[in-house]
């Protein structure tokens, strides 16, 4: 495998891991529920449309509250997590991802504020996509917000942050910027408590 294929790989299972990983479904939302269980399956039984029938049902409920809400952000973020990783045989879905996720952050950043960490994991998965663009820069700038918002809310040590700066540093690697590649993995490998992770 060669090195852009690496990184894009690390970067994507990065953003894919931080985007399945907000567990803020609400309760007693069923195409919610649905959508989740749908994008979840359609990684284990190929099963995309199924899926994103689901995630479309979702989000056009969603659309219904006024103002808009997590029973709409949750969906957007789900489906653009499956766009996602279907963007790394397909890039053409990677731009429908970016739209979904940015829907999502505009919603997550009204209800919750510019540095919640919900709002930081979708600017990690749109950082990861702008890199497999070709647009380094700008995933670059929004992995700088995402190192921010993951130290003032888990902390200089946490685990979160230190993924976040492996992900970061692979983007750079990529700029050619590796001297501060390096600093930002001897950063997260002190994080993490070793020095070859």
């Amino acid at each position: 495998m060669c090195l852009r294929s690496k990184t894009l790989s690390y970067l994507a299972v990065a953003a894919f891991t931080a985007t399945f990983s907000v567990a803020v479904l609400a309760q007693g939302d069923p195409l919610g529920a649905m959508c989740n269980k749908a994008a979840r399956m359609a990684f284990v039984t190929g099963d995309v449309a199924s899926a994103e029938r689901a995630c479309e049902a979702a989000i056009r409920e969603g659309e219904k509250d006024t103002p808009p809400g997590e029973r709409l952000a949750y969906p957007l973020m789900k489906l653009g997590g499956l766009y996602m990783m279907l963007g790394m045989k397909e890039p053409e879905r990677n731009n429908q991802a970016l739209a979904l996720f940015e829907r999502a952050r505009v919603i997550r950043e009204t209800i919750h504020g510019p540095n919640d960490p919900s709002v930081g994991k979708l600017l990690e998965s749109m950082a990861v996509i702008l890199a497999s663009q070709g647009r380094e820069t700008e995933g670059g700038a929004l992995y700088g917000r995402v190192v921010k918002i993951y130290e003032d809310s888990y902390g200089m040590s946490s685990l979160e942050v230190a993924r976040a700066l492996r992900g970061y540093a692979t983007l750079l690697q990529k700029m050619k910027r590796d001297e501060e590649a390096s600093q930002l993995i001897r950063r997260a490998d002190a994080i993490f408590g070793t020095g070859n992770q």
